[in-house]
């Protein structure tokens, strides 16, 4: 059922029946003022509603601004009073013809006279509202410049057109935020006015501050408000970038944008468009912005998440400028490099206990002790890199391990392992030359390249074969001739490797292994964890940002089942959800890092992972222990668990879990599980062997 919209001075029954069916449509009243055409934008479910009206100035207004917002438009004419003077700020878009820009493809239906119909559109007469045919057309944000003010008044995605429908450009007037937010309500008004005036605050840690507080504000808005937020504020960005020429402005309000609830998808990938396509930002400042970015994204819900070709075309902008800047080098066939020799390029190299850092060492030392090959680690510290910082609202910098400067061995278990680590700050031209001048000259057979976006290790494969080793269940963003998945490819991946222009030929099919050893024995008691309850743990490094109202709630659901949760990990704002929450704190424990890991998780009787791409380690340890876990169907997790413990949705999760903990038979079917899988993991030699075949018998590696 449809809604009539009725914009008219006359409320008696004057939309006549046989115009209409009334069991099809729902007939609604309303004055023929602008406020009330905004006001019904909002609400009355637009998208599913005609927009009919006797009043000729106010139906050709809302034609032209709402044209994509309402289904169809039909004006009904001889009735309604017209009284122009009251559209007088909006008579441009009633004299101004319409332009081809403006996507306006619907045809005006008219029901009796249209000589008062000045606009420049296809009419069609009817008798009734059944001669009315759907129209489907492409939706675009649409801004109106005119009269020195930008008017929005279709909030549809980040990606949007301006266009002029006067001749205010020719004395462009100095913009205040008044005239950029024209038809913005007063209070979304002052808290842009609020954040411009934080941006001459020298003092970057008060600063923040109040920008924290501005954006807890802004994140209990209502979806449409805080979308029609994002929609001007970045109209803003791009205004006063434009007109100071000020990038760092443009990146720190781009940057605060995207910690807003509802920045979506599409304005994410609309923003690392901009980014890329810039031509004010160095490609220092685009490498910078990379790494933030994919920060950001990897711990960003799903359905948030930036369409990952995006960030693809960002690095590879990145990679295409350094590689401009230094001198070629002939590639080096496969049959004149030393096949005893491998590379391993990481972007980041920590202790041990990083998860990242063990994976490379576990693999290097299985390359040296059990297959003989000399082994050489290159950490280029590239990750969340300083050079070219730019100002950006909560920026992150790695850890380092300095030590790994002054040292050129690394010993892990009973090896000795030859390793470098960069020692300026990355990527600095001279060092990516030194380190591609040692490529060229020792010739490894090849370089495994470990992580994401190490650009200097894909100014390498230049010179010899690269391989791409990921560390997420993502393919690797790299430019490696090869390239290793975690899981056998489905239609979506297919379809993401011919976004980015990945030869399905260069893949290798390779589940990670890997061990665990159990160094001390904890008991429940030793953390005060209740030992008549079904304990779920929640592990993590990042759960500050990966923890939700509504993953907390569907474990609150539970504690009637006689759960009790453990996070354990960095989660900064625990006693805040604890004060939302009330029942929370007495059923939860929070556990600081714990460095036996591996042994802390024997305590637990089920793992349950967030919705996010990470949460591998915790994972990995409880399937070690051949325990149960649960996790949406997508991420590490899922991945690595062959998604024999996967669901589709939180509601889902919440059944199972309770499932878990009331039947016992249920819980030791799925411990079975867990512990076949665990015995199909165990061996790092077999993995790599089998890569080691894969990688010779590819067409890529030459």
């Amino acid at each position: 059922m449809k809604n009539i919209l009725f914009f008219t001075h006359y409320k008696n029954d004057h939309l006549s029946k046989p115009i209409y069916d009334s069991n099809d449509f729902i007939v609604k009243y309303f004055e023929p003022t602008i406020e009330n055409l905004i006001e019904c934008s909002q609400n009355n479910n637009p998208s599913r509603s005609l927009f009919i009206s006797d009043n000729s100035s106010f139906l050709q207004i809302a034609f032209r601004l709402y044209n994509q917002t309402f289904d169809n438009f039909i004006y009904i004419s001889g009735t309604g009073k017209n009284s122009p003077s009251l559209y007088d700020d909006y008579k441009v878009f009633i004299n101004q013809r319409i332009q081809k820009n403006e996507h306006i493809d619907k045809r005006l239906y008219i029901i009796g006279d249209s000589k008062k119909i000045k606009i420049n559109v296809e009419q069609q007469r009817i008798r009734g509202l059944d001669e009315i045919q759907s129209s489907i057309q492409e939706k675009i944000q649409k801004v109106y410049y005119y009269d020195n003010k930008y008017l929005i008044t279709e909030y549809i995605n980040f990606k949007y057109i301006i266009i002029v429908v006067d001749d205010s450009r020719s004395n462009p007037k100095n913009l205040n935020v008044q005239d950029i937010f024209y038809n913005l309500d007063v209070n979304l008004s002052n808290h842009m006015t609020h954040i411009l005036a934080l941006l001459n605050n020298s003092d970057i840690d008060e600063r923040e501050s109040a920008l924290d507080k501005i954006l807890n504000n802004i994140n209990k808005f209502s979806k449409y408000e805080q979308e029609k937020f994002i929609i001007h504020f970045g109209l803003l960005v791009n205004t006063l970038a434009n007109s100071l020429s000020n990038e760092n402005i443009k990146t720190l309000l781009s940057s605060y944008l995207v910690h807003m609830n509802y920045f979506s998808t599409d304005m994410f990938n609309s923003l690392l468009e901009d980014v890329c396509n810039s031509n004010n930002l160095t490609p220092h400042n685009k490498y910078f912005l990379f790494w933030q970015y994919l920060r950001i994204d990897f711990v960003k819900p799903l359905e948030k998440k930036a369409d990952q070709e995006f960030l693809w075309l960002l690095y590879k902008n990145v990679y295409k400028n350094f590689k401009s800047k230094l001198k070629d080098f002939n590639f080096i066939p496969k049959e004149q490099r030393n096949k005893d020799l491998i590379f391993i390029f990481t972007n980041q190299l920590l202790s041990e206990l990083h998860a990242p850092t063990r994976m490379v060492l576990e693999r290097a030392y299985s390359l040296k002790t059990e297959f003989n090959k000399q082994v050489l680690i290159i950490n280029t510290a590239e990750v969340l890199t300083t050079r070219g910082l730019m100002p950006f609202y909560k920026w992150t910098m790695a850890n380092k391990e300095e030590r790994y400067s002054t040292i050129n061995r690394i010993q892990y278990k009973d090896a000795l392992i030859h390793a470098y680590q960069c020692d300026v700050e990355m990527p600095d031209e001279n060092e990516m030359s030194n380190i591609l001048n040692i490529v060229n000259e020792y010739k490894p057979y090849f370089i495994f390249s470990f992580g994401a976006g190490n650009v200097t290790c894909d100014l390498a494969s230049n010179l010899v074969t690269t391989v791409s080793f990921p560390l997420t269940s993502n393919l690797a963003i790299s430019e490696s001739q090869i390239h290793i998945m975690r899981s056998n490819l489905t239609k979506k991946n297919l379809q993401f490797i011919e976004k980015v222009n990945v030869d399905l030929d260069s893949i290798i099919i390779s589940q990670p292994q890997g061990e665990a050893k159990s160094k001390v024995s904890f008991k429940k008691e030793d953390f005060n964890l209740p030992s008549d309850k079904f304990l779920l743990s929640v592990i993590g490094n990042r759960l500050t940002e990966e923890i939700t109202k509504e993953f907390i709630s569907l474990l609150l659901e539970t504690i009637t089942c006689n759960t009790h949760i453990v996070f354990i990990g960095s989660f900064d704002n625990y006693s805040d959800y604890c004060e939302e929450f009330k029942n929370l704190n007495s059923n939860s424990t929070l556990l600081s890092f714990q460095e036996n890991l591996f042994d802390v998780v024997k305590l637990f009787d089920l793992f349950v992972n967030p919705s996010r791409i990470g949460g591998g380690t915790g994972g990995f340890y409880t399937v070690m222990n051949g325990l149960p876990l649960i996790t949406l169907d997508y991420g590490d997790v899922h991945t690595s668990t062959d998604g024999l413990f996967s669901v589709k949705t939180y509601s889902e999760m919440k059944e199972v879990i309770i499932k878990y903990a009331t039947d016992n038979e249920f819980y030791k079917a799925q411990c079975k599980k867990s512990d076949e899988l665990s015995m199909s993991r165990l061996s790092i030699k077999s993995e790599v062997s089998q890569i080691l075949k894969d990688i010779e018998s590819n067409k890529f590696f030459y």
